[in-house]
């Protein structure tokens, strides 16, 4: 189920492969989602990704092919209540081999206004349950269960309790953006995140990099540390 980490690409054939081709824009058309599939089938990209108003679409459209459908859940930041989230998760769960679950961050940086510890430690316990339920009910189904935890938002102290607490759920990915977030990080600040979570994750926990890598010369600058990429752009 897993991806082995760390792994070089030495040609675009292979790039194309680690790429989820992200059509996220709630205005597509079918025309639209049809001329992305064709790309991706073209290009040989590893997956599409969209929401699930599209999701039924796109997989109509890749059912002849080897490529995968990953669903974006909790736009634009995962505030949505848990028992909202589960229901998505099951109404859509035939349609997805993957899952890209937008965690919400700004529970974290609610945190650090709150000073009563066991409160904080209440919220965390509530951030958890919401995360081990989510990945559960995916595994239980064989799907791929990635966690979105926009480091454009948070400080390291805040990446490393999310990224702790996801180890402890048993995701399969950390994936560092949703594309939402207002704030946007350079490259380099976004890698350097990116180091850090590979440091602090454990070995069997892979990494997916997204938002803003759209040039092919951004691409074999974060390749080392991703097991996949996210971008909505024709990079190759």
């Amino acid at each position: 189920m897993m991806i082995t980490n760390y792994k070089i690409y030495e040609n675009n054939l292979n790039l194309n492969t680690i790429i989820d081709f992200t059509i996220i824009k709630d205005y597509y058309t079918i025309d639209n989602i049809k001329e992305y599939c064709n790309l991706a089938k073209e290009k040989k990209y590893y997956s599409v990704c969209t929401i699930p108003k599209h999701l039924s679409t796109v997989k109509s459209f890749l059912n002849d092919s080897n490529i995968k459908t990953v669903c974006m859940l909790g736009i634009p930041n995962g505030k949505q209540k848990i028992k909202i989230k589960l229901n998505q998760i099951r109404d859509n769960i035939l349609n997805f081999d993957e899952l890209d679950f937008i965690i919400n961050y700004k529970i974290l940086k609610d945190l650090s206004l709150e000073d009563d510890d066991e409160k904080k430690q209440n919220i965390l316990n509530d951030l958890k349950n919401e995360i081990i339920k989510s990945v559960r009910l995916c595994h239980k189904d064989g799907k791929i269960f990635k966690a979105i935890i926009e480091i454009d938002e948070l400080t390291y102290d805040e990446i490393n309790t999310i990224c702790n607490i996801c180890s402890q759920c048993s995701v399969d990915y950390i994936q560092t953006s949703s594309g939402f977030s207002k704030n946007k990080l350079s490259l380099n600040d976004k890698i350097e995140k990116v180091k850090y979570i590979r440091k602090i994750l454990p070995d069997y926990i892979n990494i997916k990099i997204s938002g803003g890598i759209r040039t092919p010369e951004q691409i074999n600058e974060v390749r080392k540390y991703a097991d996949r990429i996210g971008t909505s752009v024709k990079i190759f």
